[in-house]
């Protein structure tokens, strides 16, 4: 609260007409600029991007499409469990929706699924990215309320991974009631075996979900600070991209 009485008297500096509030403006400008808990929020950013680009939001699409897929509606709720893996590694929820968007809106209109269900998906899905830590978001309130980055991301994770089943569970209830939304799909969708299942978790869901661990785990454990872990995240997601031979110079 403390910072946003510093936002607000400036506009009573102007009421004097004086030079001074320019100024105050100016040095309230810098200081926000240069505070050591909105560095985060590059760190954040860059592993976002990373995940993009190295494929991590594919691996976290086809994980959930492995599980889901051949339940009526199933692309729509692959896409909402992607949205919030994707949430969890971008805090950004333009991020999240862009790039689901990008895997799961084909794979929908493939299988003929209503645009208002596919669009609908994506768009509800990507809200996620501002609620579920690590949230741009909440990084910039936590600075602007003088609260735990921590604290406020550890209030955050119930509510977040809550909206994501109601979201889950309305598209149930809406392809339930209007099949036309989402055609059945075969049972031979995804693997066709228990070990071909587990081979593919292990492959597409566990390393980014591990990255996650690691990143909000030392945060909410207070082995690390939210600087800290943010720069562990994007160390990891640089690794990752690495390992899985999918960073090249173009990117």
């Amino acid at each position: 609260m403390t910072r946003l009485k510093e936002h607000c008297g400036v506009f009573g500096i102007f009421e004097n007409k004086d030079s001074a509030a320019l100024t105050a403006l100016g040095t309230e400008s810098f200081e926000i600029s240069v505070t050591l808990t909105l560095t985060v929020i590059p760190l954040f950013v860059l592993m976002g991007n990373l995940a993009g680009v190295s494929g991590m939001s594919r691996d976290l699409f086809n994980a959930a499409y492995s599980w889901v897929g051949h339940w009526r509606g199933g692309l729509a709720s692959a896409t909402i469990a992607g949205c919030a893996g994707f949430a969890a590694l971008s805090g950004s929820s333009i991020a999240s929706a862009v790039t689901m968007g990008r895997v799961a809106l084909p794979e929908m209109k493939r299988f003929k699924y209503g645009d208002s269900l596919a669009t609908g998906a994506v768009a509800a899905g990507g809200t996620l990215g501002i609620l579920i830590p690590p949230s741009i978001m909440l990084v910039i309130m936590a600075d602007l309320l003088s609260i735990s980055v921590g604290t406020l991301f550890l209030a955050a994770v119930i509510p977040g991974l809550l909206l994501a089943f109601i979201y889950t569970i309305y598209i149930y209830l809406r392809t339930k009631f209007n099949p036309k939304l989402a055609p059945a799909l075969s049972d031979d969708v995804g693997p066709k075996t228990k070990m071909e299942l587990w081979v593919m978790v292990f492959r597409s869901f566990l390393p980014p979900i591990f990255l996650i661990m690691c990143v909000l785990g030392s945060i909410f454990a207070g082995v690390a600070t939210p600087t800290e872990a943010a720069a562990v995240g994007a160390l990891g997601s640089i690794i990752l991209a690495l390992f899985n031979r999918r960073l090249t110079k173009t990117v």
